[in-house]
């Protein structure tokens, strides 16, 4: 395992009271190995830069870069910043780390700086980076603090055909189009993507957001945080404490718990889970679904009945009530069923119909102290 040292790759270190040494930055100096097709280019690797608060401000930047093949991976494991990822059409990954330590005392800023230290490594087809901060300098400052902060940005290059691994805590992840395999955890962050192309896409998510203008295949599970999808195409979520948008996708099996929910069009098939949700509004279903089920404890469902449509339903409130609109295409085929026990009346019923023809997506709805609104 090869360990990437932040001071030693500087070479030297240059007096934070000395703005003349500072300015005598390494921009020019370049290392090249050749040994698996590896160059490092350490650019501007310690600077100064004078704040009008009196602060000190230190600057370290580390660029590494590859020539792969498709079966290469990438995996980056950070904290304290930011990680953003390009696509290009070169045989190479790049991966730049930017450093950047700020403290009223800069002995304390230079102290940071130093314990911040980036272990690379490879393993079989593997490119990985891990981000390590000595202990000691990993969380002693507030949060939102503007003189004392430690950051750790990633700046990735990489060829849309490579597998990517993301784990990143307290910072924001941005991913564009991507066509590859891709695994994303995140702490205390957002996610930003694009559009995900692969089938093999998992995102973790807790105490952020997530955002994506669409999704063919994927896997999310979110805690304490919102769910923003445009479109996607075969959605599997759990979702802890949130929001949960979704503008359209043929197919969803959704989990979810203390969270709302918005799905503006199914066009296939959904199974949904709902605990304590306080509203699941769907606003359209597709022509061409098949089956829409739906399991609500302690949550209100809205369904859309479109005079138009045609499907069947079979819904079944314990606790809770049904209401549905006049409309002539609707009818109960199956008269509402008794109460299972005639001195509690608002127990268990179960109705039984269609809307327009028939023939259309069978709509299955089971709530327990929750109310069902056709609408």
């Amino acid at each position: 395992m090869k360990r990437f040292s932040l001071s030693l790759i500087s070479g030297c270190l240059l007096s934070a009271t000395s703005p003349i040494g500072l300015a005598q930055t390494l921009d020019s100096l370049i290392f090249t190995n050749q040994t698996g097709g590896m160059t490092i280019r350490p650019a501007r690797v310690e600077r100064w830069t004078p704040q009008p608060d009196d602060r000190t401000e230190l600057h370290r930047t580390i660029v590494k870069s590859y020539t792969v093949t498709a079966k290469d991976a990438l995996s980056v494991d950070n904290h304290f910043g930011d990680v953003t990822v390009t696509l290009w059409e070169r045989n190479e990954m790049r991966v730049e780390v930017a450093v950047t330590s700020s403290s009223d005392k800069p002995e304390r800023a230079r102290k940071v700086l130093d314990a911040v230290t980036i272990d690379e490594q490879r393993k079989d087809d593997t490119f990985s980076f891990k981000t390590i901060i000595a202990d000691g300098f990993d969380g002693g400052w507030k949060k939102g603090d503007r003189q004392n902060y430690l950051r750790v940005d990633y700046r990735i290059s990489m060829p849309k055909a490579n597998r990517l691994a993301i784990k990143n805590s307290f910072g924001n992840t941005t991913i564009p189009n991507f066509w590859a395999p891709l695994s994303l955890s995140s702490k205390f962050g957002n996610v930003y993507g694009a559009d995900f192309n692969n089938p093999n896409t998992r995102i973790q998510a807790e105490f952020g957001n997530v955002s994506i203008r669409d999704i063919q295949n994927g896997t999310l599970t979110m805690s304490f945080g919102d769910i923003d999808i445009n479109s996607g195409n075969v959605l599997s979520i759990v979702q802890d404490y949130g929001k949960l948008k979704i503008g359209e996708t043929n197919q969803v099996d959704a989990r979810m718990s203390y969270a709302d929910a918005s799905i503006g069009l199914i066009r296939q098939s959904a199974k949904l889970r709902l605990n304590y949700a306080r509203r699941f509004l769907l606003g359209q279903v597709g022509a061409s679904a098949n089956k829409i089920d739906v399991e609500a404890n302690y949550s209100t469902v809205a369904m859309p009945v479109q005079n138009e449509s045609n499907g069947n339903f079979d819904i079944t409130v314990t606790h809770g009530g049904f209401s549905y609109p006049n409309l002539p295409s609707f009818r109960l085929t199956t008269p509402p069923s008794p109460p299972s026990l005639p001195r509690r009346p608002s127990q268990t019923r179960q109705y039984i119909g269609q809307f327009g023809t028939g023939g259309g997506p069978h709509i299955r709805v089971v709530a327990t102290y929750g109310d069902v609104r056709f609408k």
